[in-house]
């Protein structure tokens, strides 16, 4: 095998992705179609076998690996959740936000008894801490994200298993003993004076951004538009800072004509300090061991394998911690040198043997910018599954803009490390640093308006990306001879088509969908389970036709409507025409018009009048109707929108209708009793500012906010208070008008956005 290492660390790292991916209650049959393919091997003859079967061994190795030590994490952790117990924490990470700061920290005790396990915590406080800061927490730490806007995967591939907000009591108790990275952070506090003393706050951030990776300071909108136009990466503590500075230090010692040795032994030393200067991120940890390994490799005169190395960085990482096979900084760090290494290099190299130029300058100008193009453009076309495969969408923008913009950022990125170490008063570089900034910033807030489409990826395509993936990475570089390979990988082909087949029938059976369908200003939503379709409401300024494309059925079990407005109602009669509506559950009729539009669908369906709440169950799933707050007299009948709760398993859901503040306050005093904690909140009347209020959103504390509304619709919804609201409390907002329809799936557990 002639790349031990890139055959086992790459089917590990795709046998944990997977590991996350599969449902508990399948993995088990994943596990025996796997060992019955490797057993069967051993009877069939085809080309690469053993390379192939070490393949599917060590991805099942991973998925196991990973799986036992995901489970097994969260479980050990649950013994001391909503206890009021006393931590020690150290702090790892500092994030400033407008009134508070959030931090992020490993637990050295618990109750003063310290702990093996490497339990991570995040928690909110107006306290000023700095990293390494050992800190006495007593309170009740929660089990869940609920106010966190640290990504989900970023959490669980760092084993942050607890939650704090309401902090009983607090205290700095100590420092961490940890000399080497005291020192670290020293070093970084004078990197950040020296940065914040010559460039105004923004530019500062930016520059912190480019070296090492510091977002804590960059603002919201400012951020939001960095990532619209796919250039998050190069805002990150990643490989890409790590193999600039790398190279950077590189050229200086050239010049110099210092010896290749030496070289290698100063590059270790610097490989080191950087990442620890970076706080160890995965991406920086994945290219750091590349560079080890390659200049330990210069020290004894062995041209080390690029691949092998990235395989055999992958391997340490993951008998580390497994769950850095989710961590999305590292993988797509790991990606994008694939991407180099399988799109760029290849160009290169026809480049190089193809231009014709005579003028020997002009020529290696011309190769120097072709290449940077070709790697922008490799490194972002590998990353695309890893951005579809965690977050359903790319940005179609992302290799054109890494084009445009890794240049500028390499420049501040260099520049405002020379710029440290000038005197004030010659500081050259720190001017044009500065108007590079605020020239970019525009252009990146330009790009970010357009407002360019992004392509999504429908869930159970998710396990066939990774294994597709890792068969044709693998393939790509065993170097297997021409006539075996198309043979292979039709065998590969055909094993991963009957996997997933079986798979998918599976997942479909206990897959709920929640779709909120784009009707323009108006409500429509769908649920499907287990053959079952429920719509809650009708309604909107948009053509009906999305909603009978989205329902793709001839009929509806349920039709549940949470008041007669127009926009929640005026399609009910064209679908009753065009599909079976077995049974409509409306609120009582008050009006002479109610009372005709309630008779009206008395003609073609049953008809229920939500008097008291109704519940409706199946094995699973339990939805209730909630009516309790419609019994007083408002002046605004918004208020007596029926209002629909949803749960499946561990997912639950809200659906409020045109509820407003009168309504929510009574809608609390009722149903106080239960606990309403969720994950998805549909957000009231259209995004209005006098619905969902922030009282509403403590008692429902949603992961995820839907606002279906109409673009540049007459009543400027979403209006900035109630948006302002969703972004204090940490909810991810998506919108109708800017998203299209929005699509979520969930198994019972984890969710997922298309």
């Amino acid at each position: 095998m002639k790349r031990p290492m890139t055959v086992i660390g790459f089917s590990l790292l795709f046998g944990g992705i997977a590991g996350y991916f599969i449902p508990t209650n399948i993995i088990f049959i994943f596990l025996v179609i796997s060992a019955l393919f490797i057993f069967l091997s051993f009877f069939i003859k085809f080309p690469q076998k053993s390379i192939l079967n070490a393949m599917i061994i060590f991805f099942i190795l991973g998925t196991c690996v990973f799986h036992v030590t995901y489970q097994e994490n969260i479980k050990s952790a649950e013994k001391y959740y909503d206890q009021k117990l006393s931590y020690q924490v150290e702090i790892e990470t500092v994030s400033k936000l407008e009134k508070t700061t959030l931090y992020q920290g490993r637990i050295k005790s618990i109750e003063g008894t310290p702990i093996l396990k490497n339990y991570g915590i995040t928690f909110f406080s107006e306290e000023k801490y700095s990293v390494f800061d050992i800190v006495e927490i007593t309170s009740h730490l929660y089990s869940e994200n609920e106010d966190s806007f640290i990504s989900k995967t970023y959490n669980e591939s760092n084993n942050i298993v607890f939650f704090g907000n309401f902090i009983r009591k607090e205290e700095k108790v100590g420092l961490s003993h940890n000399k080497f990275l005291k020192s670290i952070d020293y070093f970084r506090n004078l990197i950040y004076n020296r940065i914040d003393s010559i460039y105004n706050e923004k530019e500062a951030e930016i520059i912190k951004g480019a070296i090492l990776g510091d977002r804590s300071g960059f603002e919201k909108d400012d951020y939001n538009h960095i990532k619209r136009t796919g250039l998050a990466h190069l805002f990150a503590a990643s490989g890409f800072n790590l193999s600039v500075f790398a190279g950077f230090i590189m050229v200086i010692l050239s010049f110099f004509r210092i010896s290749r040795k030496i070289r290698s032994i100063i590059g270790i030393i610097v490989i080191v300090i950087f990442t620890a200067l970076a706080g160890f991120s995965p991406s920086i940890l994945r290219a750091g061991f590349m560079f080890l390994v390659v200049l330990s490799g210069n020290l004894f005169n062995h041209r080390s394998d690029t691949l092998n190395s990235l395989g055999l960085s992958i391997l340490i990482i993951f008998l580390i911690n497994p769950l850095m096979c989710i961590n999305i900084s590292f993988l797509l760090s790991v990606f994008a040198i694939l991407g180099i290494l399988i799109i760029a290099s290849p160009l290169n190299h026809y480049m190089e043997e193809n231009i014709q130029i005579k003028n020997p300058i002009l020529k290696n100008i011309s190769l120097l910018f072709l290449e940077l193009v070709s790697t922008g453009f490799g490194a972002c076309v590998a990353t695309i599954p890893v951005m579809l495969v965690f977050f359903n969408n790319i940005s179609l923008l992302s290799p054109i803009t890494t084009i445009l913009f890794v240049y500028p950022i390499e420049f501040i990125f260099i520049g405002g490390i020379i710029s440290i170490f000038i005197p004030q008063s010659i500081n050259f570089l720190s001017p044009a640093i500065a108007f590079v900034i605020k020239e970019q910033s525009k252009m990146i807030e330009f790009i970010s308006n357009l407002n360019i489409g992004v392509i999504s990826l429908n869930p159970f395509l998710k396990i066939i990306f990774i294994l597709v993936c890792a068969v044709i990475i693998v393939l790509r570089f065993i170097k297997p001879k021409k006539k075996t390979i198309k043979k292979t990988i039709i065998l590969v082909t055909c094993f991963v088509v009957l996997f997933i087949s079986l798979i998918s029938v599976i997942l479909d059976i206990n897959r709920l969908t929640l779709s909120f369908i784009d009707v323009g200003q108006g409500d429509s939503i769908l649920l499907k389970y287990d053959g079952q379709s429920i719509l809650f409401d009708a309604g909107g300024t948009k053509s009906y036709q999305n909603v009978l494309d989205e329902i793709n059925d001839v009929k509806l079990d349920y039709l549940i409507l949470s008041h007669y407005h127009s926009d929640h109602s005026n399609y009910i009669d064209n679908l009753q025409e065009r599909i079976k509506v077995k049974t409509i559950i409306a609120p009582p009729a008050r009006t002479d018009a109610e009372k005709k539009q309630l008779s009206d669908f008395e003609k073609y369906s049953d008809v229920v009048i939500a008097y008291n709440d109704v519940t409706l169950e199946t094995e699973d799933v339990i939805i209730k109707v909630m009516t309790r707050h419609t019994y007083y007299d408002y002046d605004d009948k918004n208020n007596t929108s029926l209002i629909s709760h949803i749960k499946y398993k561990d997912f639950t859901a809200l659906l409020t209708g045109d509820m407003e503040f009168d309504g929510e306050l009574k809608f609390i005093k009722e149903y106080k009793e239960r606990d309403l904690d969720i994950d998805v909140l549909k957000v009231a009347h259209h995004g209005s500012a006098s619905g969902t209020s922030k009282m509403l959103l403590d008692y429902l504390r949603p992961e995820i906010s839907v606002i279906s509304v109409g673009e540049n619709n007459q009543y400027n919804h979403p209006e900035t208070s109630l948006l302002e609201r969703l972004e204090t409390c940490q909810s991810e907002i998506y919108r109708t008008d800017k998203d299209s329809s929005v699509r979520i799936f969930t198994y019972g557990d984890k969710y997922y956005v298309h």
